[in-house]
């Protein structure tokens, strides 16, 4: 990942000590044409060739499997259906599209801080490759959503007291081979949940307590929706604690302006999404 084609995070941004590339199938296959075009074709280059078209078969499996298993069928034939008497109000209202799959190497001290996904991306799934967690919602189990997402949860005063609390009773953490003690601290307190308390030390500030625990191995994912009735969806905020160990996850996004954009509301009645949680359940163990 330290290579030419992936962008490095600064200490300037809330991602620290990662690196991201993207994977788009579309050029992949198109290396293997450039390649086809050399008239000095070796047997590396021909197994070159077909490593390309291997990836790139496999990102469109991905991409399949995504929207088979987490896009409601309703939104897969409004996105291929035309509208001859206004084609424009079809382009804007069902637009349905898998982002490139990205792929994200952190190295040890290596976080994300909290953050919604946003940005018209109604679903994102999050596949952790080596089996290293760390992945914190602090709100993922709050009855009422809200929309009124901040970027950071621990700005103190009344509103800082109740995001702790919040953390405490409502939060989610997603845990892998590097154990919960990774992220977890006896000094906090019960009352303070997800915050440090006074008497807690400096390698304490960014421990967190979890209301549940959700254990992952090498190849799970998590998937989460990010929008409810177009407005961003406050259960679905989340961060990448700082992890011990290198970590490797790859995500894939799904945007639809049908949901994210300013008449979501209107197409309410007619989306149903199917629940991601029922779907992920049987192998995931809680405790």
């Amino acid at each position: 990942m330290k290579v030419a084609g992936t962008r490095q995070s600064t200490e300037n941004t809330i991602r620290k000590n990662s690196y991201l590339t993207w994977l788009n199938r579309h050029e992949i296959l198109l290396l293997s044409h450039i390649d086809d075009d050399d008239d000095d074709d070796t047997d590396d280059e021909e197994e070159k060739d077909v490593s390309h078209v291997l990836v790139a078969h496999v990102l469109e499996s991905i991409e399949k499997f995504v929207m088979d298993a987490f896009v409601h069928e309703s939104l897969h034939s409004s996105n291929s259906s035309s509208n001859d008497n206004n084609e424009d109000d079809v382009k804007v209202n069902n637009l349905l599209a898998v982002e490139d799959l990205q792929i994200a190497k952190y190295d040890q001290g290596g976080k994300f801080e909290e953050h919604h996904d946003g940005y018209g991306r109604f679903l994102t799934v999050l596949t952790y490759l080596n089996g290293v967690g760390g992945t914190f919602f602090p709100f993922a189990q709050t009855r009422q959503a809200s929309s009124s997402c901040s970027n950071n949860g621990n700005d103190g005063g009344a509103k800082g007291e109740v995001e702790l609390q919040l953390q405490s009773r409502d939060g989610l953490l997603v845990v892998g081979k590097e154990g919960i003690e990774a992220y977890t601290s006896s000094t906090l307190s019960a009352a303070g949940g997800g915050g440090a308390t006074s008497g807690s030390s400096p390698a304490d500030q960014d421990k967190i307590k979890p209301a549940t625990v959700v254990h992952i191995e090498p190849g799970d994912a998590i998937v989460f929706y990010n929008y409810l009735l177009g407005e961003r969806d406050l259960r679905s905020v989340h961060e990448s604690l700082t992890v011990p160990c290198e970590k490797w996850i790859a995500t894939n996004w799904v945007r639809c302006e049908k949901l994210t954009g300013p008449l979501a509301n209107l197409y309410y009645d007619e989306i149903i999404l199917p629940s991601a949680s029922s779907s992920s359940s049987s192998s995931m163990r809680t405790e």
